[in-house]
């Protein structure tokens, strides 16, 4: 027997020797490369893509099989700017032969060398990432493998690891133009198994910024999901963000239950947003936020466990920080029971701030809600409803927010003021009570009332999204004064702006106001008792806006203010680019100078106003609106004055000019304006000024693009009370320049043309006696012309002057230019006006 087995044995070795020769001989004898193309066309049509492996194709059995490719190449679908989806430089992959005896596979590593992925979106939509489903390449169900099969035997799989190095994935989006690129992407994953925890390490390189991931979990268990998963994770950006994940999670296949810890160290947001390429609003307050040293979102932090089991959800010792805000969080939310709770306090630099809320449900689907919070400021904020769901959601709810300090408030939280207002202490208080109901079609504000302030308002509004957009609102106040709440004034600033660069934004905001309102109907109300305004005091406000289809009406709009009523009429119309506007306004007892003074800082006009103005014009800012605007007016001013001109004065035949008396004031007893605008062209119409001492009329024009003048004024002196003779004697006065700096000059020229034509023969024969003799005839109105007598000093009489004016004779002997005081007495006032003017006259003359 014995030579019997040594026999068995020499052949059981001689055999195991043949077959280990066999193993490691049969990649020399075979050539697997011949069997690409079967490969590569199975691939190809299995993922209804062209595939392709490189030369480099080996096969290896012992002592384990070795499978390497190179140059693997997925392609892309017709249309695509990249030829290929995937490459592959190469794979290696290796499989131990002697644990599958026990019934165990044993992969010893995968290996990918420098995969590069390129994902696709084109201008149509379509991406390259969807591969066609074909008969072959669809998944049938799969069934359990019998007891008795080999495949059921292994019972335990193993990987040593996977490796992938120098990985490279781009995504490029041709609808948007963003194309990112996770450049040297490295992954090292070992001892991948269902009973053990995996550990794994992986980096890449975003935009210049390496980021990272590396931990411990598992085991998945078997099979995978029923195991209970222990996590160990540490993920970030380096030198932008920290995250941090520690704990377990079990029953993830049937009834979840977890408990882990999450620390989000203080990052700077602005920096990782940046990297990540995410836009940040504009907006003033969100920049302040982000980078200013106290602003909320200047610094970001968390932690907090997170722990339920089935359907109930815990988070607690959660602390939230928000730049020098610090909040503890607590959080309990029960699905089963359809019912939550919800508390949030925080520590602000001087005061708490608690927030609570409370959720359940009830049967038909609604979900009561009640919510308080209280912190800085005397906040005190109530709301109690219910939201409902399904087919119909919405919500009703009762809002109660008692008076506080919204600027102390948001100096706790550390945020910026967003308001700059004319008055510091505005907005010191507010509040608001009300009903708010929510539904698919739209939004209804029932009960408002608002305290701003010392200001009571009330408030109803309700908006309607369907069909079309319907907005109705309305607001009723006692009492404000919106000078305390309008920005502050800067005369630098204002002087500085830039035509153009008005007329864009103007431009950008009536393009946006019209997307606004589009398909929109308006019915906007509003009254006040008492709003002051620049100053002045408006009463019994009343105003309403109304429209639809870009066409919009404030009427009526009436207020009284500086002891009269103002009526007006306006019309919007914004359906094209540039609005047109449409206004009749009705003037009644207004005092004018109130009304200037505040938008002028100064009074040049003063008197009672009544008036009928129509304009017409279109653009949207004032440089557009003044060159189209046409129109005209209708305006009488009673017991009123010119301040800065002087009429009177002017009209002393040039008198005052020469002695530098000039007074600064036109008083009157009646004016009555009338003008029509063409295109920015003010054309004065039947304008008179009437005193008891003058009669004046207006022609000429203004141009209001320009800011330019051209007015003449023809004065003519009336009778005055004490029955001198002044009648007739005027200067004509002429007013040029620009609005703001007008030059007013008396026009001699023109008063030579008046002149009757006899009257200029006579001068003309002998100018220095006929002018002579003129002045002398008008030398006691000269007296009451320049003021220079006093009260008895002269007589009603025309013609000659009286004795105590000249101590001479007859004054229509005295030749022009004379000496007619007394030797060592001052030439009187007027003798030496008169020669002055003889002189002039004779200049303009000759």
């Amino acid at each position: 027997m014995k030579p019997i087995f040594r026999r068995m044995a020499i052949a059981g070795a001689v055999i195991g020797v043949l077959l280990i020769v066999l193993a490691a001989a049969l990649p020399f004898l075979v050539d697997v490369r011949k069997y690409r193309p079967e490969l590569e066309a199975a691939a190809a049509e299995a993922l209804g893509r062209p595939v392709s492996v490189g030369d480099d194709l080996r096969l290896g059995i012992w002592p384990r099989l070795e499978l390497s490719a190179s140059d693997i190449r997925i392609g892309n679908p017709e249309g695509f700017s990249a030829p290929h989806l995937l490459t592959v430089k190469s794979v290696d992959f290796g499989l131990q032969l002697w644990p599958l005896v026990r019934g165990r596979m044993q992969i010893d590593e995968i290996r990918f060398v420098s995969p590069h992925i390129i994902l696709e979106k084109m201008a149509d939509g379509r991406v390259n990432w969807n591969f066609p489903v074909t008969d072959r390449g669809r998944a049938a169900t799969p069934e359990p493998p019998p007891s008795d099969s080999p495949v059921a035997a292994l019972d335990e799989m193993e990987i040593k690891g996977i490796l992938v190095t120098d990985g490279r994935v781009e995504y490029k989006d041709h609808q948007s133009g963003q194309h990112r690129a996770v450049e040297e992407l490295a992954l090292d994953m070992n001892d991948i198994s269902l009973d053990r925890p995996v550990a794994f390490r992986l980096s890449a390189l975003l935009d210049g910024v390496r980021f990272f991931s590396k931990g411990r979990i598992g085991p998945l268990g078997n099979p995978p999901g029923s195991g209970r998963l222990e996590i160990d994770l540490e993920a970030g950006m380096e030198k932008l963000l920290e995250i941090a994940v520690s704990g377990h999670a079990s029953g993830l296949t049937g009834q979840p239950e977890i408990d882990l810890d999450v620390q989000i160290p203080p990052f700077r947001p602005e920096p990782l947003l940046d990297t990540l390429k995410i836009p940040v609003p504009p907006s003033p307050a969100v920049q302040d936020m982000l980078h200013e040293p106290d602003g909320l979102l200047h610094r970001i932090g968390f932690s907090g466990r997170f722990s339920g089991k089935e359907s109930i959800l815990d988070v607690t010792d959660a602390k939230l920080t928000l730049g020098p805000l610090s909040l503890q969080c607590a959080l309990h939310a029960d699905s089963g029971n359809k019912n939550g709770k919800l508390h949030i306090s925080a520590r602000t630099r001087k005061e708490p701030l608690e927030l609570t809320t409370r959720i359940s449900r009830e049967k038909n689907g609604a979900y009561p809600l009640q919510l308080h919070a209280a912190g800085p400021g005397q906040l005190d904020l109530k709301a109690k409803g219910r939201v409902t769901g399904g087919k119909n959601p919405g919500g009703d709810f009762r809002i109660d927010l008692a008076p506080f300090s919204p600027k102390t408030l948001v100096s706790a939280l550390g945020l910026p003021w967003p308001l700059a207002l004319a008055d510091p202490k505005a907005l010191s208080t507010a509040g608001f009570s009300g009903r708010v109901i929510a539904s698919r079609d739209g939004l209804h504000l029932k009960d408002g009332r608002m305290q701003v302030d010392d200001t009571r308002m009330t408030c109803t509004a309700k908006i309607k999204t369907s069909p079309h957009k319907d907005i109705q609102a309305s607001l009723s106040l006692d009492h404000m004064d919106l000078d305390h709440y309008l920005p502050p004034t800067s005369p630098a600033a204002a002087g500085n702006t830039e035509s153009a660069n008005l007329s864009a934004k103007n431009g950008d905001r009536i393009a946006s106001l019209r997307k606004a309102l589009e398909k929109t109907v308006l019915d906007l109300r509003f009254q006040a008792d008492a709003v002051t305004v620049k100053g002045i005091k408006a009463r019994q406000v009343r105003m309403k806006l109304a429209g639809k289809n870009h066409q919009f009406r404030l009427s009526p709009a009436s207020l009284e203010a500086c002891d009269g009523r103002i009526q007006t009429d306006l019309r919007m119309d914004l359906q094209k680019v540039s609005p047109a506007w449409d206004l009749r306004s009705t003037v009644s007892g207004v005092r004018t100078q109130d009304l200037l003074q505040a938008f002028l800082d100064s009074t040049p006009f003063k008197g009672i106003m009544d008036g009928d103005i129509l304009l017409r014009a279109s653009g949207d800012v004032p440089a557009v609106l003044t060159r189209t605007l046409n129109g005209k007016a209708e305006i009488k001013v009673k017991d009123g004055e010119i301040t800065g001109m002087n009429l009177v004065s002017m009209a002393q035949n040039l008198a005052a000019s020469y002695q530098g008396e000039k007074g600064n004031a036109t008083r009157f007893s009646r004016l009555t304006a009338g003008c029509r605008i063409s295109d920015g062209l003010v054309r004065l119409e039947n304008t008179v000024i009437q005193s008891p001492l003058l009669k004046a009329g207006a022609t000429g024009t203004v141009d209001l693009p320009a800011e330019t003048l051209d007015i003449d004024i023809t004065p003519e002196f009336l009778a005055p009370a004490d029955g001198a003779d002044m009648t007739g004697f005027m200067v004509p006065v002429r007013i040029t320049g620009t609005i703001s700096s007008p030059v007013i000059r008396p026009d001699v020229q023109r008063m030579i043309r008046m002149v009757p034509r006899e009257t200029m023969e006579k001068i003309l024969k002998n100018p220095e006696q006929e002018l002579g003799n003129l002045l002398d005839r008008q030398k006691n109105k000269l007296k009451h012309i320049l003021g220079s007598g006093k009260d008895g000093d002269s007589g009603a009489g025309s013609g000659s002057g009286s004795d105590s004016d000249s101590g001479s004779g007859e004054g229509g002997d005295n030749p022009p230019g004379s000496d007619a005081s007394s030797p060592g007495e001052e030439e009187p006032k007027e003798e030496k006006a008169a020669g002055q003017i003889v002189n002039d006259l004779l200049k303009l003359i000759k």
